[in-house]
């Protein structure tokens, strides 16, 4: 494991991945991790369990969901809870968001650094600033 996030009912785990078949056993582990764990996403260590633009990212472009999701049922829950229909029973989600090991994949792609750099020095030259400043953006710089 790479690194591990925790949002209350959610884990995210980043990991090395070397075969098949890993994702699902550390998410396994996550899920008996404690009754709370009900969501499991399990990412590449090219992503950040702590930046849930990047794991979100990786879901949407690394999840076919017939495939690569898994739905456990009968999954002993915490009783706090207010989604249960049973008293401590319920149900888990595991979302492998990882590159398949086993078959060609696209390779993520990133904007070279200098480029980055050059655009945020240069940006008013080649957009007007008033233009800019009208886009209800948080920061146009992440993605």
């Amino acid at each position: 494991v790479a690194a591990c996030s925790l949002y209350h009912t959610w884990a995210i785990i980043s990991i090395d991945k070397k075969v098949e078949g890993e994702p699902m056993r550390v998410a396994s582990l996550a899920l008996a991790y404690g009754e709370h764990v009900k969501h499991v996403i399990i990412v590449d260590k090219d992503v950040s369990p702590f930046n849930l633009m990047d794991v979100f990212w990786a879901v949407a472009m690394r999840v076919q969901p017939a495939d690569q999701v898994q739905i456990i049922r009968n999954l002993k829950l915490g009783r706090n809870d207010p989604s249960l229909i049973h008293p401590s029973s319920g149900s888990g989600m595991i979302i492998d968001a990882t590159e398949p090991t086993d078959r060609p994949y696209q390779t993520r792609v990133a904007v070279p650094k200098a480029t980055l750099e050059r655009l945020r020095r240069d940006l008013d030259r080649y957009v007007d600033p008033q233009v800019l400043n009208r886009i209800p953006v948080r920061d146009r710089w992440t993605y």
